[in-house]
């Protein structure tokens, strides 16, 4: 995705190719990161030139401006993606090697470092000596240049042909030769990722990369055990999370409105960063930079793929932006709070269950907004999960909310669910129920110890069986 020369033929070329003039010239980015320790990643495509379009409809302006909401989230590294077929192979171009040596100096004039993945969407795995070449071509004159942290010899390679395992036992050495100041990595897709990352590291012995990629997107509430198991089936190469986002069907029921869905976002990615920190591991790794517009990918994409984002295609920054920026420049924590007041646009990190959901504005208990659970005689149901949800057995926690009853005649309270890490279901915690009629506001707390196997938690808030309205407002969560 993502040979030095004197810098007047830089010059000259950047003439040629519509490139601004600082682009030409080299910008170092300091000494070389720690990788992958110090890395704070963060992929990038532009909103309306995904994948190959990035080189064929080539707006260096545009990479240098959305280079600078890289770098001001306080990323130090861009992920960057480089297609063979694009800039020719076995030999690549001078346009393609230009394109690249702007890339890297843009990338530093911002500050950043570049983790550059070579043969995106290659299969042609029997072109061994051609695949050197093309390395070799690329490559040779950045043997020491810190502004490359990182090559990703193959995203997403599957360790189940033999033909990728034989290309990548001999181009991952290859690879070293030419830069042998730099790291390099591998990935497997996120489709069984422990498994498939295992299956990689036994079929590449004695070969390992530097340290490995791992591409999360699995709910985040399972992130913590996932990235321990993985980390534990590639000891003792390092691990980190190289690729992570949010997409809407990883939530029961899906978000609908949009400000639902990057309420959702958040929450994503402050539960997998706390995953991270809590395994000693660098923040995780985002995919990826923008939303993509309509026609931004040369191939079709699921509907979802387009809004991984952490910013709009217009540029402006998603609530989760915010939430990535303190992850990077906390190394790595980020605030575990949920929006327990529901201050938030929508339903914000909670799920509806039934119906008769509605934001109150007027009746609240602190701060600007409630909500309230009118079931209309059934059963209505809000849940969310924290951000760090895991517990151990034995652990005791309570859960507590404001809520007010009008005309209540079923059952309301709030709930802790314990679940096991193989998200079986382990039973609940209740409050005492809120008295049925016209209740003032009313404190319910559900307080217990998580039962044997329990590993994460859930809190529910419930309208049962009420004609009524519970309005619900100022929860929170405390250990103890």
């Amino acid at each position: 995705m993502r040979v030095r020369r004197r810098l007047l033929v830089l010059g000259l070329l950047g003439v040629c190719l519509g490139v601004p003039a600082q682009a030409s010239a080299r910008v170092d980015v300091g000494p070389r990161l720690a990788v992958p320790q110090q890395m704070r990643l963060v992929a990038y495509y532009p909103a309306h030139d995904g994948w190959t379009y990035m080189w064929q409809h080539w707006d260096p302006r545009q990479i240098d401006h959305d280079f600078g909401l890289v770098a001001n989230l306080h990323a130090n590294t861009v992920r960057i993606f480089v297609q063979p077929s694009v800039w020719g192979f076995p030999h690549p171009s001078r346009q393609g090697r230009q394109q690249l040596e702007t890339v890297l100096s843009l990338a530093g004039k911002h500050g950043l470092a570049v983790e550059l993945t070579l043969f995106d969407w290659w299969f042609d795995y029997g072109r061994v000596a051609d695949s050197k070449t093309w390395v070799r071509s690329l490559l040779s004159g950045y043997a020491d240049d810190p502004r490359i942290a990182a090559i990703e010899l193959r995203n997403e390679i599957d360790p189940s042909n033999p033909a990728a395992i034989a290309w990548a036992k001999a181009l991952l050495p290859y690879v070293r030769q030419v830069l042998p100041e730099t790291p390099v990595t591998l990935s497997v897709s996120s489709n069984d990722p422990v498994n498939r990352l295992a299956a990689l590291s036994s079929e590449l012995a004695p070969v390992a990369p530097d340290f490995w990629s791992f591409h999360y997107y699995d709910k985040p509430e399972y992130a913590l055990w996932t990235i321990a198991a993985a980390r534990a089936a590639v000891a003792p190469v390092p691990l980190v999370v190289g690729e992570t986002g949010y997409e809407p069907n990883l939530s029961a029921p899906q978000p609908k409105s949009p400000a639902d869905i990057e309420a959702e976002q958040s929450r994503y990615f402050r539960t997998v960063a706390n995953a991270a920190a809590l395994l000693g591991l660098p923040p995780p790794g985002v995919w990826v930079l923008l939303d993509f517009s309509p026609g931004a990918s040369p191939v079709a994409m699921p509907q979802a793929e387009y809004r991984f984002g952490l910013f709009r295609t217009d540029g402006t920054p998603k609530p989760d932006a915010s939430v990535v920026r303190s992850m990077f420049l906390q190394a790595g924590t980020v605030d575990p709070s949920f929006d327990g007041g529901f201050e938030r646009p929508g339903f914000g990190p909670w799920r509806v269950h039934g119906s008769g959901a509605t934001r109150e504005a007027v009746i609240v208990h602190g701060g600007a907004g409630s909500v309230a659970l009118t079931p209309a005689g059934g059963r209505t149901t809000l849940t969310t999960i924290p951000s760090v949800p895991w517990v151990t057995p034995g652990q005791t926690l309570s859960v507590s909310g404001w809520v007010r009853g009008i005309l209540t005649t079923g059952t309301t309270e709030v709930e802790l669910r314990w679940f096991a890490a193989d998200r079986t279901p382990l039973g609940v915690t209740d409050s005492e129920a809120l008295p049925s009629g016209t209740v003032g506001w009313t404190l319910l707390t559900a307080s217990g110890q998580a039962p044997p196997g329990a590993a994460f938690v859930a809190i529910a808030l419930i309208s049962d069986g009420n004609s009524g309205s519970a309005v619900f407002d100022d929860v929170s969560l405390a250990a103890g």
